[in-house]
This record gives C-alpha cells, structure tokens and sequence, in this order.
C-alpha cells in the first residue's frame, strides 16, 4: 500500500518556492503528498490527519516564536494534534523552524542563538546514546555499510538558523548536540522528532539561496561570511545517513497497512483523499500536464459524466466507478511525483556539475590573484626605478650642462693638438736639414 503523507509548508520566501521537492526526493519519492500551505491558513482537518504515515513541518524565515496568526495557529495545531491523537501513529517530523515550533508547542522553549550569531555552516553534530541505541538508528547504519556494533558518534550536517531550541518538552529526550545548537535534535514519546539542521537540501542550496542574503543583511563580517564559504563549498554533510534515520518517515510508512486495518475497523475509508474532511483543500500533488497539478479533483472532473453514468446504473457500478476513479488518480500522482523527482534528480546534477564548475573557476582564479600579485611586483619595481631615475634626473642634467660649458676649451684643445703636431714635424724637418748640412760642412 502506498502511504499517504503530508507536508506542512512554513516558508513563503519566493526564492523557496517549491521546496517541497526536496522533502519529497528525500523522505517519500514513492510515497502520495498532500502539501498544505500554513502560511495561508491551510491545516490538515484534525479529525483525518490521522491517516497520515507522516507529517513533516518545513523550515521558514519567520521565529517560532513571532506572533503572527498562522504560527499561532499551527502551535494550536500541534498541541492539539498530539493531545487528542494520543494513540496515532503518524509521527510529527520537524525540520528547523519545524523543530523549534514543535518544542514550542509542546512546552519547550525556542531563543535566539545564545552567540547572536547567524549559524550557516556544516559542522559535526555529537549523537547521544540515547539516539544510537535506536533500533532505526542501528538500522540506517547497517545500510550505510557501517559497523553496528561501533556506530559513529558523530555527523556532519548542515546548519542554517538564527534561532533554537533551549529548553525540550516535559518528558521529551535530546537525541544529538552541535557546537551552534545544543538542542540539535530530540523526540517525544517515539511520535515527534525534531532535528535543528537541514539533511534536506545540499550546500549548494545553501550557498546560492541563503548565504548571499545572510552577508547582505550584515548578519555576518567579513571573516564570518568567508569562513561559512569556505565550509559550505570544501566541507559535505552526511544527508544520506540522516535521511535513513527514523525522520524519512519508513518506519511510519510501513505501518500505513496497519492504520488503514485499524481505519477499517473504525469504518473509516481513507483511499479517496477528495472524499475525507479537510479544513483547508490539500494540494495533491498528482500528473503534470501543461504545466498544472493533476489532483484526484482534476480527475474526478474530467471523469464526471462518465462515472456518473456508471454510478447511475447500480450500486455495484457505483463501487466499480469509484475504484475507476480512484485508480486513475494515483496513477495521475505517480506519474506527476515521478516527474518531480526525475526534474530534482536532474537540478542536483546540474548543481554537481557546477559545483565542479566553481571548484575549477576557483583554481583558476587563484592562478589568475597569483598572476595579478606578480604583475604588481613588477609595477612596484618599475616604479621603484622610475622614483630613482628622477632622483638621478637634476645630477644628469648638471653634468649636460657642463658638458656644453666645456665644449668650446675642447676644441681649443683640438687646435693646440694639431699646432702642437705641426710643431713636432717641422722640428724633425729641421733636424734633418741639419744632419745634411753638418755633413757638407764636415763637422
């Protein structure tokens, strides 16, 4: 039986607009969605929400503790979810903001972060014994191919939050720690768990849609803001370990069969969501045709006169058109969920890929800073010579002009030279002359 399971969005930023996929890729690919949208007054009915195997509790900008009417509402939600479906066995999952409101309303109590500083970073959360002698746990280690009989004690996840939990319910259990939040993840009575980081999304998504934002804000400096870089882009969380924890909803998943026997008995029919009680209509995420969701609602439309010919005909024709449309619709969420998660499976390989394309860009534009610093050596060199040629400049100009000054007594010198040649050769004339006559003479 394919569970059914809900997600309860909190974050109206645009820039997050359809982030459900990622919840969706991680904790139920094969699994039916209703989304309901919280931040626009949309609540699963208390009386149905039961049905669920699962409901997950998004991240969001806003503080759980803001006084905004929708997060009021939600508290309200929850305190009456757990109180009034005691013996449920949908497990509450929060994530975040999820896990902070879920404290809240439990009893907890939710702060900003002791530091005051904005965590966005990927760090090493400690696991407590109280979450490794879980036996899902155990589990999503031996499927991580790991030792159970010596479990990590650590984890790397990925943290992005001004927020977080100080105090746990009464009678609720801390499961892990980290350095930004204490209150890392807990759980209350093995129905709600909720975990601070963020095992959904990757540092990519970190990167490109929060960190940018954070810097401008001036939530961080300038070596706070370089250092979160440096761990998102060099550092990578264990999102697959986490997401095999209890927390993906699996082990609620296989109790689906359980709780529609136990529907069953209560005469209850949980196939046909369009047929249940809601307080706010569900976004079914179903087939995508022209670029719009296809939900059991859009099926039960398009099927409308034919199933109400077949319902006309006898009650057995009436059980026949429901299963009919019924078929249809889950083969119509199928096929639109399998194409959510072929279009997420593509966008991470495209992040991979320009990850990798970052990573290269990075090393060449360190060749290049290198470059660039050698090239300025050279131009504080350059100007380091031109400095002294200037310095040198008046003692040249001096000696031209005592060049020029000396030039005349140079030629003078030239003249004297030549004279002073003249002089020599009518000397050795006369020398000669006077050998050739001393010997006429006889002398």
């Amino acid at each position: 039986m394919v569970a059914t399971l809900a997600f309860l969005d909190c974050e109206k930023a645009r820039k997050w607009l359809g982030h459900e996929k990622y919840f969706f890729s991680a904790y139920g690919s094969e699994s039916q969605w209703d989304v309901f949208r919280c931040h626009k007054g949309e609540f699963p009915c208390l009386e149905d929400a039961g049905r669920y195997a699962a409901i997950f509790i998004s991240g969001s900008a806003s503080s759980a503790y803001d006084q905004q009417p929708w997060i009021q509402e939600l508290a309200v939600w929850i305190r009456s979810f757990v109180q009034e479906k005691g013996s449920s066995k949908t497990k509450l999952v929060g994530i975040c903001f999820g896990h902070q409101i879920l404290a809240r309303s439990l009893g907890g109590q939710v702060q900003p972060n002791p530091s005051s500083t904005f965590a966005l970073i990927v760090e090493t959360v400690q696991l407590l014994p109280a979450l490794r002698c879980k036996a899902y746990f155990k589990k999503a280690v031996a499927e991580a191919g790991l030792s159970t009989e010596a479990p990590p004690e650590t984890l790397k996840l990925l943290e992005s939050h001004g927020d977080q939990v100080t105090r746990v319910p009464e009678g609720a259990c801390t499961l892990a720690t980290s350095p930004t939040a204490y209150v890392e993840a807990w759980e209350y009575q093995d129905r709600v768990l909720g975990v601070q980081g963020h095992p959904e999304f990757s540092c990519f998504d970190a990167l490109e849609k929060i960190h940018p934002y954070i810097v401008r804000a001036g939530r961080f400096n300038a070596e706070q803001a370089e250092e979160s870089r440096e761990s998102l882009l060099h550092t990578a969380p264990d999102n697959n370990l986490v997401n095999a924890l209890d927390l993906n909803g699996r082990d609620a998943q296989n109790n689906a069969a359980v709780l529609a026997e136990e529907a069953h008995l209560q005469g209850l029919t949980l196939a046909p969501s369009a047929e249940l009680p809601v307080s706010t209509p569900p976004m079914h995420f179903g087939a995508q045709k022209g670029g719009s969701a296809c939900s059991r609602l859009d099926v039960e439309d398009a099927l409308s006169t034919t199933t109400s010919d077949l319902m006309g005909a006898s009650p057995g024709h009436h059980e026949a058109a429901s299963d009919l449309q019924e078929t249809l619709a889950r083969a119509c969420a199928a096929r639109s969920l399998h194409a959510e998660v072929l279009q997420h499976k593509v966008q991470e390989l495209s992040q991979s890929l320009a990850s990798l394309a970052g990573t290269q860009f990075e090393v060449q534009t360190a060749h290049w800073q290198h470059l660039q610093r050698l090239n300025q050596l050279a131009s504080e060199e350059y100007a380091g010579m031109a400095s002294r040629l200037h310095d040198w400049m008046p003692l040249l100009q001096e000696a031209q002009r005592k060049h020029a000054q000396l030039q005349p007594l140079w030629q003078s010198i030239d003249v004297i030279n030549q004279q002073m040649d003249a002089l020599e050769r009518a000397v050795a004339d006369l020398s000669k002359a006077s050998i050739k006559l001393a010997k006429k003479l006889g002398v």
